[in-house]
C-alpha cells in the first residue's frame, strides 16, 4: 500500500490525454447529398392556441437542401425556423431506451443561434402544416456564434429544459444556472460564422420521471472531437408528460431550430431572413453495450474517490484482485486498463480535470464498443 500511495503522490502532477473513442454505427443518417427532408417536418406555423391570444400562430421559415446541405432560413415576419423529425420516423427506428446521440454540422451565416432539441414531444398538425407549442416538451442546446450576446464575444452554449408554450423550466442546480435557472455560458472554442463546427448532444434517461442527462460537445470541422462535453447537466425529474403528451404521434425526439431563443430564451430578439445550413446528421444509440457502471468507480463500491486510484494501481503493479467491471476502471474511456486511468481519476478529483467520460460519474451504460472484460457492476 505503501508503494501505491508514492504513485498517488506523484500522478497528481500529471496531465493525460485520452484520445476520442470511436462511437457505434447511426440508426439514422442524413448526409442530404440527394435530398433527404422527407424525414423531417419544416412547419409554416408554429400554433400557439393556449398560449396567446395576440398571436394564436407564428410564421416559421424554410428548409431546402442546397448544394448538398440544407439551408435554413428564418421566416420574414418573426424570424424564427423549425425542422423536427417525423413522429413515425422517429417510432419506427429509435431504440427503445429513447436514448440517443446527435451529432451533425452547422456553418452559421446571418442567424446567430441553433438549437438542438432532444427527448422532444410536440403537437403535430400534419394537414395545416403547423406544430402546436402548447404539447412542447423538450430539452434545447442552443449554440450561438461570435458576437451573438456582448457577454460572449467568441459565442456561447446554453441548455434549457422547455415546457408548454415555450415556456422555460428552471434549474438552479445545474452549473451556472443559480440565478438564471438556466445553463448559459461563453464557448471555449470561438464559434466564427462562415466556419463549420459539429455540434453533439448525448441525451440519456427516462424523460417520463427522470433522471435525464444532456451532454454537449461542440468543435470545428477539421479538429478531433474533445475528450470531455463542454458541459454536462441532469435533470432529477424528466419532462412533465401526460397522458397527451405521451403519445407516439407526439414523440419527434430530435429537431433543430434557429433564432428562437437568442440567447435568453425569456427574449424576444428574433432575426426575420436569418440563415444557417446544418449537414451529416446522425442518430446513434449511446447504450447498447453492457451493464449500467459509473467511469471511474474502479472498486464498485458506488462511489468516485481516491481509493479507486489506489485501486488500480494496486492491480496494475502489485497484483491487487482484477477489477469487476473493467469498463468502470477504465476511468478515461481509452479501451484499456493502464496507468493513465489512475492519474486520470487523480486529475479529475484534486486538479480540476475534466470528468469521466460517458456514462460519467452517474450510472449509465458504455456508448462505445470496446474489447474490455465483461463488468459486473451492482450499484446502479
Amino acid at each position: 500500500m505503501r508503494r501505491a500511495s508514492c504513485f498517488v503522490v506523484l500522478l497528481t502532477s500529471l496531465v493525460v490525454v485520452a484520445p476520442p473513442v470511436e462511437a457505434q454505427a447511426p440508426f439514422l443518417s442524413w448526409d442530404f447529398a440527394d435530398g433527404g427532408l422527407d424525414d423531417f417536418f419544416n412547419p409554416i406555423a408554429v400554433n400557439f392556441s393556449a398560449c396567446s391570444a395576440t398571436f394564436p400562430a407564428i410564421p416559421s421559415g424554410t428548409a431546402e437542401v442546397v448544394d448538398g446541405e440544407v439551408l435554413l432560413t428564418n421566416s420574414s415576419l418573426f424570424g424564427i425556423n423549425l425542422l423536427l423529425l417525423r413522429p413515425d420516423v422517429a417510432a419506427a427506428s429509435f431504440p427503445e431506451s429513447r436514448d440517443f446521440r446527435a451529432r451533425l454540422r452547422v456553418k452559421f451565416e446571418t442567424a446567430s443561434q441553433l438549437g438542438v432539441s432532444v427527448k422532444t414531444r410536440i403537437g403535430f398538425e400534419e394537414d395545416l402544416l403547423q406544430v402546436v407549442s402548447d404539447f412542447e416538451r423538450t430539452y434545447t442546446v442552443s449554440v450561438f456564434p461570435e458576437l451573438a450576446s456582448e457577454s460572449f464575444p467568441a459565442g456561447a452554449i446554453s441548455v434549457v429544459e422547455f415546457t408548454s408554450c415555450h415556456g422555460p423550466v428552471e434549474h438552479p442546480e445545474w452549473p451556472g444556472a443559480e440565478e438564471r435557472g438556466f445553463v448559459l455560458m461563453e464557448s471555449p472554442v470561438p464559434i466564427l460564422r462562415e466556419e463549420w463546427y459539429w455540434v453533439e448532444v448525448d441525451a440519456s434517461g427516462d424523460e417520463d420521471g427522470g433522471p435525464v442527462t444532456i451532454a454537449v460537445k461542440v468543435w470545428p470541422q477539421d479538429d478531433e472531437p474533445p475528450a470531455e462535453p463542454i458541459v454536462t447537466v441532469v435533470d432529477p425529474d424528466g419532462l412533465p408528460l401526460d397522458e397527451e403528451t405521451r403519445a407516439p404521434e407526439m414523440e419527434a425526439q430530435f429537431g433543430v431550430s434557429v433564432s428562437l431563443d437568442y440567447p435568453d430564451p425569456r427574449d424576444a430578439n428574433r432575426e426575420p431572413n436569418g440563415t444557417l445550413r446544418v449537414d451529416d446528421i446522425t442518430l446513434t444509440s449511446p447504450g447498447g453495450v453492457g451493464p449500467s457502471f459509473r467511469r471511474g468507480d474502479s472498486d464498485v463500491d458506488g462511489a468516485i474517490a481516491i481509493n479507486d486510484a489506489v485501486f488500480v494501481l494496486n492491480y496494475l503493479f502489485l497484483g491487487g484482485g482484477a477489477p469487476a467491471c473493467p469498463d468502470a476502471a477504465d476511468g478515461n474511456g481509452n479501451n484499456s486498463l493502464d496507468l493513465t486511468d489512475a492519474v486520470f481519476i487523480l486529475n479529475y478529483l484534486f486538479l480540476g480535470g475534466g470528468a469521466p467520460p460517458a456514462p460519467g460519474v452517474e450510472c449509465g451504460t458504455d456508448p462505445d464498443e470496446d474489447t474490455l472484460d465483461e463488468c459486473s457492476y451492482d450499484r446502479c
